[in-house]
């Protein structure tokens, strides 16, 4: 069971953005989608989906710093093909091997944190 609540609204509403590239000067910042986010007690939990072999541009590792530098965001990078993720980083760390119970894993551990008002990035050394 998936978490929308219609795939047809959901495609039906999918933005393009592209109509505000102009409205940066002559910089190449866009605007870009967040693939999963959360909120608990102020802390954010953000998940970065990439395809196999897929990196980040320059521009999304700034946002993913920039956003884990304010001390209320944690971004896990997920690596797979949809629900079938096979590589995580917990942003700015390294990749390690990842199934769907490696990341729930994560993901609760996530939550106990934010519970208490802290950052996980910050508790497991990024």
């Amino acid at each position: 069971m998936t978490n929308l609540h219609s795939l047809e609204n959901f495609m039906e509403s999918w933005w393009d953005w592209s109509f505000l590239n102009d409205c940066f000067g002559d910089s190449k910042i866009r605007v870009s989608d967040t693939d999963g986010t959360v909120e608990h007690n102020h802390q954010f939990l953000t998940l970065e989906t990439r395809a196999p072999g897929e990196g980040l541009d320059r521009g999304r590792w700034l946002w993913c710093e920039r956003r884990v530098e304010s001390g209320v965001d944690t971004i896990f990078l997920l690596w797979g093909r949809p629900n079938d993720a096979r590589e995580m980083s917990i942003f700015p760390g390294g990749k390690f091997v990842a199934t769907a119970e490696t990341i729930r894993s994560h993901v609760k551990a996530w939550y106990e944190a934010a519970r208490r008002g802290q950052c996980y990035a910050a508790g497991v050394g990024g």
